[in-house]
């Protein structure tokens, strides 16, 4: 499936700055700006999919993979700035 080919491992990537609990938020923050460019520049559809499909409420994409991966990545990242 084109999702499981192409997004979650561009996916994956981005919530991985999320996982080192001991880096400072700018770190992270600077981490996730960085790894975020990084994949734009080398996939120039992800932006566009991501803020149309991913991002809006009501996304096609959002609700497919938080129906079929749940909420992990997004969780994860939202305890980490809370935690901060």
């Amino acid at each position: 499936m084109l999702i499981d080919e192409r997004f979650v491992p561009l996916r994956a990537e981005l919530s991985r700055v999320f996982t080192d609990p001991s880096t400072e938020p700018a770190e992270t923050l600077s981490a996730c700006v960085e790894t975020l460019a990084a994949t734009v520049e080398k996939h120039p559809w992800f932006a566009a999919l991501w803020v149309r499909e991913v991002i809006s409420e009501g996304g096609l994409l959002r609700q497919r993979m938080a129906k079929r991966f749940g909420e992990t990545h997004k969780d994860r990242a939202i305890e980490r700035i809370e935690s901060w």
